[in-house]
């Protein structure tokens, strides 16, 4: 005796959902690339608030940059902020003892991290915010 029998699945709607997933799919990223960009822009204004100013230099090159497509990323939601100036990295990280060409000592320039705290500053806001946009239920 056999145990054959046939069995007949039918999947309706199945078109109806792509275009569901599809349509949430692309409200999250139209949504997180709104979140990424608030926030870089948060991050340009700590990072002027915290910027050394001397000359001005650094706080006025202070810019958030779009590095989506570098990253092969949808859309854009990759953003970097970062002073255009020169010279940031050795006021952000400091110096050793620095030297003229003709030898004379010109001490150290102690870090001055001011990017730093001005990323750390929004990173909170911007982390409850991308969790909340995250975790929101919504019905596929």
């Amino acid at each position: 005796m056999s145990n054959h029998f046939d069995l007949e699945i039918k999947l309706e709607g199945q078109e109806d959902f792509k275009v569901r997933v599809s349509a949430y799919e692309r409200d999250l990223i139209q949504d997180l690339e709104q979140i990424i960009k608030r926030n870089a822009t948060r991050t340009v204004s700590a990072g002027k608030r915290e910027a050394p100013v001397k000359t001005g230099i650094l706080k006025k090159r202070i810019r958030a940059k779009d590095v989506s497509g570098q990253l092969n990323l949808p859309g854009s939601l990759a953003r970097t902020v970062a002073s255009r100036s020169p010279h940031r990295h050795l006021v952000e990280l400091g110096t050793g003892l620095r030297k003229s060409r003709r030898g004379a000592k010109r001490g150290r320039m102690p870090a001055n991290n001011f990017m730093a705290r001005a990323e750390a500053s929004v990173a909170p806001s911007y982390s409850a915010e991308l969790r909340q946009r995250i975790q929101k239920r919504v019905e596929i």
